[in-house]
């Protein structure tokens, strides 16, 4: 049996078996940023990266959302949302996978589908906890960004028109994908903190590199003070 290459059945590969039946092992899924796909040369190496620390006990599990490589459809903030709740619906219920054993990790736009997953598992009348989700440089939402993001980090795309709010603010009206992120992120964890302390612990951890010219660290700083918030009553 191969390791390495397409599969037919993938629950018949010797890693699928090593995670289905090693109750210590986990599943990560990854959800890729929106430059490229799943197979650009960078891919595969940050892929590995995510089970350096126990390579026989971390999976790593991506996709393509529709539209990219090749995936077909076209993306919208509900049809992404599918795509990421049929990955992890596939991962607990085809694959068995509990959600204490699967963590999530997002990349700049991607964070955004990350983070309406979570939200939409919590907010299930069963509600879903994974083990833990890393956002690495997420966005606030998609109206802050368009007041921030320079393209290739130099040609501010809006930047001139945010010096007038009211400007800015008519401009947005036009933006149908709005992916309320910190929104998002704060019911979450009000959800999480009404469960009471009987309830597993959330696990959200948050990377941003200072000098990130596509989406500045700022976002981060608003994710966090969001998060913070509202993990205090009444916040």
């Amino acid at each position: 049996m191969g390791t390495s290459g397409l599969a037919l059945d993938i629950k018949e590969r010797l890693s699928f078996k090593l995670l289905r039946d090693d109750p210590s092992s986990l599943l990560v899924l990854y959800f890729h940023g929106a430059a490229g796909t799943l197979g650009p040369g960078w891919r595969p190496s940050s892929y590995r990266a995510m089970s350096a620390g126990a390579p026989h006990r971390v999976h790593t599990l991506a996709i393509d959302y529709r539209d990219f490589g090749s995936s077909s459809g076209f993306p919208s903030e509900k049809s992404l949302l599918t795509d990421a709740i049929t990955l992890a619906e596939w991962a607990m219920e085809e694959a068995g996978i509990p959600p204490s054993r699967i963590m999530i990790f997002a990349q700049s736009l991607d964070t955004a589908v990350s983070l309406s997953l979570i939200h939409h598992m919590i907010m299930q009348p069963e509600p879903i906890l994974f083990s833990g989700v890393v956002l690495v440089a997420p966005f606030a939402d998609v109206e802050s960004l368009t007041a921030t993001y320079r393209i290739a980090g130099t040609i501010p795309l809006l930047d001139p028109v945010a010096k007038f709010p009211r400007l800015l603010t008519w401009l947005n009206t036009f933006i149908k994908t709005k992916w309320p992120s910190k929104t998002k992120l704060a019911d979450f964890i009000r959800r999480c903190e009404d469960m009471g302390q009987g309830s597993p612990r959330y696990d959200v951890t948050i990377i941003h590199a200072e000098d990130d010219y596509d989406i500045p660290w700022s976002h981060s700083e608003q994710l966090f003070w969001h998060a913070v918030n509202a993990s205090i009553p009444q916040g």
